[in-house]
């Protein structure tokens, strides 16, 4: 790939002679692709914001307690990238994320339900803590 750059000066044609250049592009990748990376503003949102939202309302939660839980949020975030980052190197990386898509997948489905039923402020912790680490994937 050096060569390649090396002689781009020169004749800008080169790539054109590169297979991966020439390579077709499966569309339903590319939405699939587009899915996963609109994924991170709403999940973000959702366990951020709409949760926060949710502590005001619903628990009488003062902005302070608020930023508190998601300081909490946060911290469990960076742990399960620290987690996920040790079985990356156990496990194969593409076994890891086909699980937890699926298991994000099934989360999703129930999630409206359980963070309409949350009775206590830890069980919303315990959600947004769930949100956050399966994000972890599409970063």
């Amino acid at each position: 790939m050096t060569n390649i750059f090396n002689h781009v000066d020169e004749d800008p044609s080169v790539f054109l002679k590169n297979p991966i250049y020439n390579e077709n592009i499966s569309k339903l990748t590319s939405l699939f692709l587009l899915f996963i990376d609109c994924m991170w503003p709403l999940c973000f949102y959702v366990a951020y914001i709409y949760c926060g939202d949710i502590l005001k309302n619903s628990f009488n939660y003062s902005t302070e307690q608020v930023i508190h839980q998601n300081f909490y949020v946060s911290i469990a975030e960076v742990g399960s990238l620290v987690i996920l980052s040790y079985l990356s190197y156990r496990i194969h990386p593409l076994k890891i994320l086909k699980y937890l898509n699926f298991t994000f997948f099934a989360f999703a489905l129930i999630c409206p339900y359980l963070i309409f039923k949350a009775t206590t402020p830890f069980e919303l912790l315990l959600i947004q803590i769930t949100i956050i680490s399966f994000l972890i994937l599409v970063v």
